[in-house]
């Protein structure tokens, strides 16, 4: 999308304008509203960042439809998380054999995937059996890779 400087607005008034406009436009979901949940919102250059924790993949799309709609937004970017991802995060960090490890979680609809580099086997296997004990896991699918020595 080209850069937004008809009307005479400088660049970071309409960021000031977007920034509103989604607070609003997320605050009109009865859901989101209801959660009571926060939602962190940044805007830089058209660019709109949401961040923080939410309680489902439903309400993650409601949220990120709701920002994504306001004029102007040129982009969305999705740092939120659902409480699932939280809390296989939070398990994985507390193991000391897994902690270091680079792992990233996503989820959908109780299915987590974790995904990055590990440096072997036996980690590996204990990131996956680790994430199987979180409540509300259904399912965890693998897409770590074992790091080589090198790279």
């Amino acid at each position: 999308m080209a850069e937004h400087t008809s009307g005479g607005f400088s660049p970071s008034l309409l960021d000031e304008e977007i920034h509103e406009l989604v607070i609003d436009a997320i605050r009109d979901d009865i859901v989101v509203r209801e959660s009571r949940v926060p939602v962190a919102v940044s805007v830089a250059q058209g660019v709109v960042t949401v961040a923080g924790v939410v309680l489902s993949d439903t309400m993650r799309d409601r949220v990120l439809y709701a920002a994504a709609t306001v004029p102007g937004v040129a982009k969305v970017v999705d740092q939120l998380y659902t409480e699932i991802e939280k809390a296989v995060a939070k398990a994985l960090a507390a193991d000391t054999d897994i902690r270091d490890e680079l792992i990233e979680v996503h989820s959908y609809e109780g299915r987590v995937f974790l995904v990055g580099g590990v440096e072997d086997e036996t980690r590996r296997a204990a990131a996956l059996a680790l994430a199987l004990t979180v409540p509300g896991v259904q399912d965890v699918v693998d897409r770590l890779s074992v790091m080589t020595p090198n790279g």
